[in-house]
């Protein structure tokens, strides 16, 4: 990824291509934090350009100060100083803007993320020893801090790691995180949600497979929790490899990744941002039918 700094917004890209040594990005950011260059002679950005643009253009356009752009793009620089990849934070700032949040309302928000940003990358590299691409390394870390921000604990993760296997890929140990968290949120015993997402792990299920079993299991946890016979009987399908359409019977299972994403993005705990109330807007009357068109040959 190239670096680039605008001072008096006048771009200058870092890095070898440009004909210029590489920067830290740290040691740039320390410059910045010292002094070095004021907040009068412009911003420094050690981010994507293409990000913080759209990010400068929404908060200009909605008449936010220089000094909150400022404080909430320093939040995604702090976690690049740490060597975290700063597009969840990015992706935040820029959710909190379309929701219309003000902006001390956002700093909160951030510094939760990036704290738990941060546990999530020492837990990847404390539980699994694959690697991992850049891309790959960013949804894991997004999914698997968005599960502690609802609840989920770092020995709550290290237990279903070691229950799984420490062979599993990074991103999928996440989306088990998630699914207990999903289960936790239930009410349902947090042994038996641990032991139900390593089964699936072990057992191969891909990410929206995961999320689906936990709200299927989040959906019954009224009868799961009179029977925990039957939570047995889900684990131990589950472990037979049975499909989750098969082992809850009723077709409600199975979306696609997209739709499970969707239907969890929003409600992560500490990650959440509320929109403003807003007039609710009186019903439309119904309109009257249209009478028939005749087939024109």
């Amino acid at each position: 990824m190239e670096c680039w700094l605008s001072v008096n917004l006048m771009p200058i890209i870092v890095g070898p291509a440009a004909g210029y040594p590489r920067v830290s990005k740290i040691a740039v950011l320390a410059l910045a934090l010292a002094g070095s260059i004021s907040a009068g002679q412009g911003v420094l950005w050690a981010l994507p350009q293409q990000e913080v643009s759209e990010i400068s253009r929404i908060a200009t356009a909605q008449g936010r100060s220089p000094e909150d752009i400022r404080r909430l793009i320093e939040q995604a620089e702090l976690v690049e100083a740490k060597g975290l990849p700063p597009e969840p934070i990015l992706d935040k700032i820029k959710e909190g803007l379309a929701k219309g949040v003000d902006s001390r309302r956002l700093d909160p928000v951030l510094s939760k993320m990036s704290a738990n940003m941060q546990t999530a990358d020492n837990l990847i590299k404390e539980t699994s020893k694959m690697p991992v691409t850049p891309s790959n390394r960013t949804r894991a870390l997004e999914v698997l801090s968005e599960a502690l921000g609802r609840g989920v604990t770092p020995d709550e993760v290290r237990a279903i790691s070691k229950a799984a296997g420490e062979s599993q890929h990074p991103e999928r140990l996440a989306y088990g995180a998630k699914g207990l968290a999903l289960i936790k949120e239930g009410g349902v015993s947090v042994g038996a949600g641990q032991s139900l997402m390593a089964s699936g792990l072990r057992g191969g299920l891909d990410s929206s497979t995961l999320l689906d079993l936990a709200r299927e299991v989040k959906r019954r946890r009224e009868e799961l929790r009179d029977n925990p016979t039957r939570l047995r009987d889900i684990q131990n399908s589950v472990e037979r490899g049975d499909r989750l359409e098969k082992i809850f019977g009723d077709g409600r299972t199975g979306r696609d990744a997209g739709q499970s994403e969707r239907l969890e993005r929003g409600n992560s705990g500490q990650n959440a941002i509320e929109r403003p109330d807003r007039q609710t807007r009186p019903d439309r009357p119904e309109r009257p039918e249209r009478p028939e068109r005749r087939h024109r040959p």
